[in-house]
């Protein structure tokens, strides 16, 4: 997070896009870091808290497998509640590999 040069935002809705090496995990349990992902945030005061006050949504979206990456992509929408049609066309453009 800190390499990404992050500003702190108020109000936004979260997209995690997960990729995989395998298979062998639940869709659930791949997304299961989500938590883990938004206290880093909050951590590093990118977002003030992780309420619906501050992140008026989170959506994952599941980029398939790749035997040499595995991880997460995330984009902070700060146009919540609604998506910025950036932000699809970033997601679209990740998911199509």
């Amino acid at each position: 997070i800190a390499l990404q040069k992050l500003k702190p935002v108020k109000t936004c809705k979260i997209h995690f896009v997960w990729t995989e090496k395998h298979r062998r995990r639940d869709l659930d349990n791949v997304a299961a870091g989500k938590k883990l992902v938004l206290d880093a945030l909050v951590a590093s005061s990118i977002i003030q808290n992780d309420t619906r006050k501050n992140v008026h949504g989170f959506q994952d979206h599941f980029a398939g497998c790749n035997k040499n990456i595995a991880g997460v992509c995330i984009i902070i929408d700060t146009f919540a509640p609604r998506s910025r049609p950036e932000a699809k066309e970033i997601i679209e453009r990740i998911l199509e590999g």
